[in-house]
């Protein structure tokens, strides 16, 4: 089985596989030998049979292990050919896909730790519709990371797509394979490669392609805290930057249809699509995402913006109004739903997305809770709005 591997590892212009790589082929081998299954299709594979595609265990084991990889110039990432509903969940220090620990001998993976250490801001991507995924992991060098690519329900080798150094500015230096070095200030993960932002623009990388610019429009800069989901949906949360031209968000205002300023807004970085939020910015507020004890500051904005990739589409849920409703938004055609409202203002309201990939949302005034049990079937026309 080993001899057969060694040639589809060639075959597929990996080159010759390291003893590091065959080890751990081997423990593979070993968790799929109490599967006849399996092993009558490895046996196949290794008499010729023409079986081309990874061979997925009957059992899986208690771990995702992914065996460490070389990076050829033009990094190919792994496929599946089904698309496979894939969960993935953050606990802090590491990320679980389909409930189990990712693990990756080519390094532990990394968080941010935030608000104290009390919450962690994982550095990877996983699309819930395919189980492609890119994450990030520490090299064993200080301040050296590398970026890795694959899909959850492949059983092909990660591959590096690039590597990330941290500067002593606070900010990041990311090189691809291709060669060529891209600074910026902050960095995040895609499904299908890499985010790097500046103040005024992003850059990204995705394995195979030439790096992309993509301008932020004029007067906005990019959080550098992103709370919703980025990684799958491509958009983005974006501010209005101290000194920004008023002219600017006039202009926004129309596009919107909205009398009140729009500081915020969500951007999609593959369109290009703007979709203001009613919402005014305090410059004063802006870096005050947790008090002195690592609690969330409700009145820091991103406590209140959330966007999701969910069967019905991309939406995301709101704060409008300061805190007089609670809007969803479909991120495909701006199509907008207001969930709750009330003059005297929402308490708080709290989204949450199921396994399934959709949401619920339920707000909280006057010491009573009210709730949407699905936004998406709300925002496609196919479930009520709530009644509160």
């Amino acid at each position: 089985m080993l001899l057969a591997v060694r040639k589809q590892w060639k075959a597929q212009g990996l080159g010759d596989m390291t003893p590091e790589q065959e080890a751990a082929m081997l423990r593979k081998f070993r968790l799929m030998r109490g599967s006849m299954a399996t092993n009558l299709t490895m046996m196949r594979m290794a008499a010729g049979a023409g079986a081309t595609q990874p061979v997925v265990p009957a059992a899986a084991p208690a771990t995702v292990a992914a065996p460490p990889s070389a990076s050829p110039a033009s990094p190919v990432v792994a496929k599946s050919d089904v698309a496979r509903p894939t969960t993935f969940s953050d606990p802090f220090g590491g990320f679980l896909v389909n409930g189990r620990s990712w693990v990756d001998p080519a390094g532990s993976p990394f968080a941010f730790p935030v608000g104290g250490g009390r919450y962690a801001y994982q550095m990877f991507a996983g699309n819930r519709a395919t189980g492609a995924m890119t994450y990030m992991v520490r090299s064993g060098q200080p301040d050296h990371y590398l970026v890795r690519s694959t899909n959850a329900n492949s059983l092909a080798a990660p591959v590096t797509i690039g590597t990330l150094e941290q500067t002593r500015a606070n900010g990041w230096e990311f090189t691809p394979p291709e060669g060529g070095t891209v600074a910026g200030q902050s960095i995040f993960m895609l499904d299908d490669g890499l985010l790097m932002a500046r103040i005024d623009n992003v850059f990204r990388y995705r394995p195979g392609s030439a790096l992309q610019t993509i301008p932020l429009p004029p007067g906005f800069a990019l959080f550098g805290y992103q709370r919703g989901d980025v990684g799958t949906t491509h958009v983005v949360a974006i501010f209005r930057a101290r000194g920004a031209n008023h002219s600017v968000f006039h202009e926004i205002k129309s596009i919107a249809g909205k009398s009140e300023d729009s500081d915020l807004a969500l951007l999609n970085i593959d369109t290009g699509q703007l979709f203001p939020l009613k919402r005014t910015v305090d410059d004063t507020l802006l870096n005050k995402m947790f008090d002195g004890y690592g609690n969330p500051i409700s009145s820091y904005y991103l406590w209140s913006i959330y966007w999701y990739s969910t069967p019905d589409g991309p939406i995301a849920v709101a704060f409008e109004h300061d805190a007089g409703e609670v809007v969803a938004i479909d991120l495909t055609n701006d199509h907008r739903v207001t969930l709750f409202s009330r003059s005297l203002g929402i308490t708080e309201f709290h989204p949450t997305q199921y396994p399934d990939g959709h949401v619920s949302v339920e707000a909280s005034w006057m010491f009573k809770k009210h709730e949407a049990p699905d936004v998406g079937a709300i925002l496609a026309g196919k479930a009520p709005v709530p009644t509160s």
